[in-house]
């Protein structure tokens, strides 16, 4: 029976006697040790109360010093676990104000009821107060104990749990420290889309290998983050220009020397595009090039509208490099790029290796390719249909397909690379001489298992005069 119960009993036992005209009996002097053995009763219970309230202020007095000397240790260096201790430490007092205070309150109450108890009860009941009164102190003694110490070994626990969650806080904040202390490498960007893809993949294995921590920059990010789901953090330009950089040139190709690249303010350079860098960690390139979910969604339903009501079809995707190749190549780097012959050779070698191709073309020479590649089958389809792509749009096609044709530059050699498959690529673009050779090796572009067709250097020979 709860307090509550116990009053509105005797509330009813009152109304009933008055109802029935009985009177309270009147007390002689005999009946006096009864009353003042529960008087007695009460100030025990109001002694023992007084107690406990004081263990319970005590118990707050050490949680808050051992907070407080928590947040003094990590103060400094975790300034807002140190508030979010603050704020706890206040709700916990909050807290224990207002148990106070209901114990307060619920002392009115037992003192009420026991006043009620001993002028209302009968002579015969008077006897027995000195029991009740021994097992209701005996009852609050046991509630507020089992109250009380539920609360302060629950916050005990909790101030065990801060204590342990700050300890592991404070051992990533020494691990952050620790790798702050490895110095920031960054690359600068240069070039397009596939460049920057080789300038990102580089720096994260070059860092990694070197046992530093890898930053982008501003311009990279705003390239490749709207594609890709990189992770690589953005290095703040107000960062970047109070550091002292050490500049560091890069090959297009690894070199062992770049296995222990002195510094830990690096600035690399160059336009390196070649596995050699990266294929040893292929997993985390090809996670760090991850698309975006709406380009997945965007380019699957791409290729199921092109596939029509064809079922188990084999796409190729295929890139067209033409642009400012087609006079920097032959004026500039005594190369050639791409021709039909070159095209019409990689798309029969699909043609006759698998049952239902379908060849996705990507260009920035559309128009071009749509006089030039033999559509007479009606396999292929070209990514400007029924609108202009972009950039993102023709890399992410590309890298959904099976298999891959490219021709040269880098946006096609990272087209094979996500796409994964066979890929067939044109070698041998540029006569002996060339300066380009200086700067680019074949078997360093193109990986070992890739198919490399010749291209046909003629144009670039000298014509017979004779012939």
């Amino acid at each position: 029976m709860n307090y509550a119960q116990l009053e509105a009993g005797s509330a009813q036992v009152s109304i009933t006697r008055e109802a029935a005209g009985d009177q309270p009996p009147t007390q002689s002097k005999s009946d006096d040790e009864p009353l003042q053995a529960a008087a007695k009763s009460v100030l025990q219970i109001q002694q023992h109360r007084a107690e406990q309230q004081a263990e319970i202020r005590q118990s707050l007095r050490r949680l808050q010093q051992r907070m407080e000397e928590s947040v003094r240790i990590i103060s400094v260096a975790r300034a807002p676990a140190y508030q979010h201790l603050e704020v706890t430490m206040g709700k916990l007092k909050i807290t224990m104000e207002t148990l106070v205070q209901e114990s307060q309150r619920e002392e009115a109450v037992e003192m009420t009821l026991l006043c009620k108890v001993s002028v209302c009860q009968s002579k015969k009941m008077l006897v027995f107060l000195p029991l009740i009164s021994s097992i209701t102190l005996a009852a609050i003694i046991y509630r507020y104990q089992l109250r009380f110490g539920n609360i302060t070994e629950k916050y005990l626990q909790f101030l065990e749990n801060v204590t342990m969650t700050l300890r592991n806080e404070t051992e990533e904040d020494s691990e952050m420290v620790k790798m702050s202390s490895k110095g920031i490498w960054t690359i600068n960007p240069n070039g397009q889309l596939g460049n920057q893809m080789g300038e990102y993949a580089t720096l994260y294995a070059l860092a990694k290998l070197n046992g530093h921590q890898a930053y982008i920059l501003p311009a990279m990010a705003n390239y490749l983050s709207p594609i890709f789901k990189t992770t690589l953090p953005t290095l703040h330009g107000s960062v970047r220009n109070r550091i002292h950089w050490k500049g560091y040139y890069l090959h297009d190709w690894m070199d062992d020397q770049y296995r222990s690249i002195p510094g830990d303010y690096v600035s690399l350079s160059g336009y390196p595009c070649s596995w050699t860098f990266y294929h040893h960690i292929q997993e985390e390139i090809l996670r760090e090039f991850t698309f975006h979910d709406f380009l997945k969604e965007q380019t699957k339903a791409f290729l199921r509208r092109i596939a029509g009501e064809r079922k188990n079809v084999t796409y190729v995707g295929v890139h067209v490099r033409r642009g400012d190749y087609i006079h920097v190549m032959p004026n500039i780097w005594k190369g050639v790029i791409a021709d039909k012959k070159y095209l019409d050779t990689a798309m029969a070698y699909f043609r006759n290796k698998y049952k239902d191709v379908i060849f996705a073309v990507t260009s920035n020479g559309m128009d071009w390719c749509k006089e030039n590649i033999d559509n007479s089958k009606g396999d292929v389809f070209f990514s400007d249909d029924p609108k202009q792509s972009s950039p993102a749009d023709d890399i992410a096609i590309l890298a959904h397909c099976n298999h891959t044709i490219m021709t040269i530059g880098t946006f096609g050699y990272w087209a094979g690379y996500l796409a994964g498959g066979e890929t067939i690529y044109l070698t041998n673009f540029t006569l002996p001489e060339s300066p380009f050779l200086k700067l680019f090796k074949y078997e360093a572009a193109f990986l070992p298992q890739w198919i490399g067709i010749p291209a046909d250097l003629s144009p670039l020979l000298p014509k017979n005069t004779s012939n």
